[in-house]
């Protein structure tokens, strides 16, 4: 079951609800980090539509939860590539013409150093920022 909580700003007014859903424990006994959402109303929603709206958010998400749609946030660059690469191979051997591959490699290779010169400039940004 979800776990909802009301998060406020400074002035105590309640501006969004985390919703958590829990993940249980590993193979050592330790709690693992929760599935965690945040859901912030419209401001124009009464009190009830917000309570109603915030329950069928929670059911949804914890639904999203069960059937592995939600993601830990945690993937890194060279899982990521390493997916890549075996979406190309899967496609390449579903028998795909040669043109569509050759495609696919090369939205691959431009999507890769595109992400590549996002990376070089925010490091060239950080080294100067901190000399």
């Amino acid at each position: 079951m979800a776990n909802i909580s009301p998060r406020k700003n400074k002035h105590g007014e309640i501006i969004s609800y985390r919703i958590r859903v829990a993940r249980g424990y590993d193979s050592n006994e330790k709690k693992i980090k929760p599935h965690e959402m945040t859901w912030k109303p419209a401001p124009n929603m009464t009190a009830k539509q917000i309570q109603k709206e915030l329950q069928k958010q929670a059911v949804l998400f914890e639904e999203q939860c069960r059937q592995g749609l939600t993601g830990d946030g945690r993937q890194k660059f060279d899982a990521y590539a390493k997916y890549v690469i075996e979406l190309k191979e899967k496609l390449a051997q579903s028998g795909l013409r040669k043109n569509s591959d050759k495609a696919v490699l090369k939205s691959a290779e431009k999507l890769l150093e595109l992400m590549l010169s996002d990376y070089r400039e925010c490091f060239i940004k950080e080294q100067a920022e901190y000399p």
